[in-house]
């Protein structure tokens, strides 16, 4: 499966991400993963996407508030071309 991932300076409570896909190619979306893990080995699924709206997808995680120090984008399905223009990655310093 397909994935990136994004180191953070930080442990953070994330609060949202954003998906920025290239245009013409938002079909190989669908379907992503959100997961977010402490430890980079161990990862948890925060979220689910559907078939991709658009150019943009977005989460609001402000009810979860998962601690992490890396967010994974996953693919599932097998491998496939893995298009992104951007992840942004919103959260507060965790306690």
């Amino acid at each position: 499966d397909a994935y990136v991932v994004v180191q953070l300076p930080r442990q953070v409570n994330v609060t949202g991400v954003v998906i920025v896909a290239n245009a013409g190619s938002q079909f190989r979306l669908n379907n992503i993963k959100v997961q977010v893990s402490e430890d980079g080995e161990k990862w948890t699924d925060v979220h689910q996407f559907g078939p991709f709206q658009g150019n943009m997808m977005r989460v609001d995680l402000t009810e979860k508030l998962p601690l992490a120090k890396y967010v994974r984008i996953l693919r599932p399905g097998g491998p496939e071309f893995f298009h992104l223009n951007g992840i942004y990655i919103y959260g507060n310093q965790a306690a």
